[in-house]
């Protein structure tokens, strides 16, 4: 009768023991953790990087193994908060840790922001303020310590990104700009950080914006080994933003117009660095170029340039397009008393500026030559004027 008694016992017991575990399991996850994040993030902004951090509600579920957090926010004494996220949404996957992999089944950001503070020296503000509250430390050195040099293997099946904001601030010349860059939309799926066998690849698309100025960038990518296959468009990019970017580069004096650069690519990098390009097209329009800030008058004004069929390879050294089609080109040449073209002579400044001091003699290289051809060239309603000062 005893023996009975006990045998009925333990099953009662085990119930009530994975109840309790339950509970207190529900208790942490649903209550301890979430208790303990909201106090723990503040925390960490300040020590990590000198912020000061607030988050409005934190709530997980340790069931579904997801993780949702609200309002969360992080001031470094800037016009605007650094970052600044609606609402951000993580929910792990349980099934692929049994395979050794760490899966994120889902990412998703509401309406999150950020601002980028470039520094003079050309610094992010954010980087600096990381290095300031973790200064690098030399690692000791363990005899007989491998490294497999193998990451972690990760698989993250959606990132989504909603509404997305970007604030840009140049502070390192004298007059500060600002680049908002907004809306800001991602989708990211099927990622991994290991080469699946089944030839899986990630797709994304990126949308975003700087006033009437988009990119749109779709495709695949993997990451070991890097590669990317896909679309990548630039569209209505301002006279403005090129000359402050590419100042440098830019030897003329770009007073207006639009630009458009479209293209698909293939890109490995594996063994060898891949890269190729087809179907690429350039579009300027409303062009109007001076040689120098000095003058009065733009030298060069068209309405419409634009180059289409471009294809390039990176390993055959070869660039190919079609047609160069100009329309409304109005081209005023002028040789000085000097009898130079300014226009001519600012491209022929940078290019000689851009050569190295030492170059190889011919024939001394064993990459073989770079080819290019123009298909043709097309004026249309375009006229030249000639003054001659000499």
């Amino acid at each position: 009768m005893a023996q009975t008694r006990s045998k009925t016992r333990w099953p009662r017991m085990a119930v009530i023991i994975l109840l309790v575990l339950l509970v207190l399991y529900s208790v942490l996850g649903f209550v301890a953790l979430p208790w303990w994040l909201e106090r723990q993030m503040p925390e960490q902004f300040s020590q990590q990087l000198g912020w000061k951090g607030s988050v409005q509600d934190i709530a997980i579920n340790p069931f579904a193994l997801s993780l949702e957090i609200t309002g969360l926010k992080a001031q470094d004494g800037g016009p605007q908060p650094v970052l600044d996220i609606e609402r951000l949404y993580v929910n792990l996957g349980f099934w692929p840790l049994f395979r050794g992999i760490a899966g994120i089944q889902e990412i998703t950001l509401d309406q999150p922001g950020v601002r980028l503070d470039l520094l003079p020296g050309y610094e992010l503000k954010v980087a600096r303020d990381w290095l300031e509250h973790n200064p690098a430390r030399e690692k000791p050195t363990e005899e007989g310590s491998q490294d497999s040099g193998e990451p972690p293997q990760v698989y993250l099946q959606q990132l989504t990104v909603n509404g997305g904001s970007i604030m840009l601030r140049d502070l390192t010349g004298d007059k500060h700009r600002s680049f908002p860059v907004a809306p800001l939309d991602l989708s990211l799926k099927g990622l991994a950080t290991w080469r699946r066998q089944e030839g899986g690849s990630s797709s994304y698309y990126l949308l975003a914006a700087v006033g009437s100025q988009t990119i749109e960038w779709q495709g695949s990518l993997g990451l070991l080994p890097l590669e990317s296959d896909g679309f990548l468009k630039v569209s209505d990019l301002e006279a403005d933003t090129l000359t402050h970017f590419l100042a440098e580069q830019i030897p003329l004096d770009l007073r207006e117009g639009l630009v458009t650069v479209s293209s698909n690519y293939r890109f490995r990098s594996d063994d060898t660095l891949q890269l190729d390009t087809s179907g690429g097209e350039v579009t300027l329009e409303n062009l109007a170029v001076a040689s120098d800030a000095g003058q009065a008058e733009p030298e060069l004004i068209s309405n419409s340039i634009a180059l289409k069929d471009i294809a390039f390879s990176l390993q055959q050294r070869s660039l190919e397009t079609g047609k160069l089609r100009v329309e409304g080109l109005t081209l005023s040449l002028l040789r000085n008393a000097e009898g130079e073209l300014p226009l001519l002579t600012a491209l022929q400044a940078q290019t000689t500026s851009g050569q190295p001091e030492e170059t190889k003699k011919p024939g001394s290289s064993d990459a073989p030559p770079f080819r290019w051809s123009v298909e043709g060239v097309e004026l249309a309603g375009s006229q030249v004027s000639w003054l001659d000062r000499v």
